[in-house]
């Protein structure tokens, strides 16, 4: 029996911890093994003593000759002489991907592997892959009665779902006049939390408090733990659910070597693929994919 190389057997584990084929898999282990290259451009820029630096499409304003700043998941190559390159004003650099951009691209292709992550026609776009995650809690908060006014997610520096549960009690219609309502709020590196609503003249919410939740807590669970403080549901939901999330993820089940607990950084940008498998699980679930069904529907 031929003994499996190195690389083989790094590729059987990818194969398993992606959830992808044996040939993807490969592909993978061989990039991690030889790091992506790539050939950056430098020309000068509209200014005097400015340059522009192409790197795969993008183009940065470089002042001075500071590249490391630019040159985010890129180093230069082995050889090149950067001093010389701005020395002469123009020219090309070869770079090779360094260990923080070996994990993007690591996290690009567990997205990949879904068929609807940062590459899918019909998955979230780059910046969205928490939509998935936001509409399976969403589905599963409602079926535990709770009355949500809004949801919505956010991105800058890290990503962050909002819902926004209703203040009126009763079951009745969110009343204009309750200018202050209690949100639920997940951001990627440090979970969820609950805060009650800036009223008039406030800049920011008040009386925030932490949710027994793991990062990335399977949704039914969020929906408990909201549900057992009865300040954020006084009453159950006694209208009709949002559009679309009428069923939740009944029977839904993450996939095998999914961390509810996953270690992030602390510095934007730093990337945690147990997080990314763990959002990328949710472009399985239901209430995902009936949205996607509403969207095409919709022609969006």
């Amino acid at each position: 029996m031929t003994k499996r190389t190195a690389l083989q057997k790094q590729a059987r584990t990818l194969q398993a911890e992606e959830g992808i084929g044996y040939h993807a898999a490969l592909n993978l282990a061989r990039e991690q093994a030889n790091p992506r290259r790539t050939t950056a451009t430098l020309r000068p820029g509209e200014r005097p003593g400015h340059h522009v630096l192409a790197v795969e499409g993008r183009d940065h304003t470089v002042y001075g000759g500071d590249l490391a700043r630019y040159l985010d998941g890129w180093t230069p190559a082995p050889g090149e002489d950067v001093d010389r390159l701005f020395a002469t004003g123009a020219g090309a650099l070869q770079l090779v991907r360094d260990e923080q951009g070996q994990l993007e691209d690591e996290a690009d292709a567990v997205w990949a592997g879904t068929g609807c992550g940062r590459f899918g026609a019909t998955g979230p776009r780059t910046y969205d892959t928490h939509l998935p995650y936001l509409l399976a809690v969403v589905a599963a908060l409602q079926a535990a009665g709770a009355h949500i006014a809004d949801f919505d997610l956010y991105t800058d520096e890290d990503r962050r779902l909002h819902v926004t549960f209703a203040a009126g009690r009763d079951g009745a219609p969110d009343d204009e006049d309750d200018t202050q309502r209690w949100v639920l709020a997940w951001i990627d590196d440090r979970g969820w939390f609950t805060f009650l609503e800036a009223g008039p003249g406030e800049s920011l919410g008040s009386c925030l408090s932490e949710l027994p939740c793991s990062l990335m807590e399977l949704p039914e669970d969020v929906a408990a733990a909201v549900a057992a403080d009865r300040t954020l549901v006084p009453t159950p939901r006694t209208d009709h659910p949002l559009p679309g999330l009428e069923e939740p993820g009944r029977g839904w089940q993450p996939p095998a070597g999914y961390v509810t607990d996953p270690e992030v950084g602390n510095e934007p940008g730093e990337v945690s693929l147990d997080l990314e498998r763990a959002l990328a699980a949710y472009c399985q679930h239901p209430a995902w994919l009936a949205d996607r069904e509403q969207q095409m529907a919709a022609g969006r």
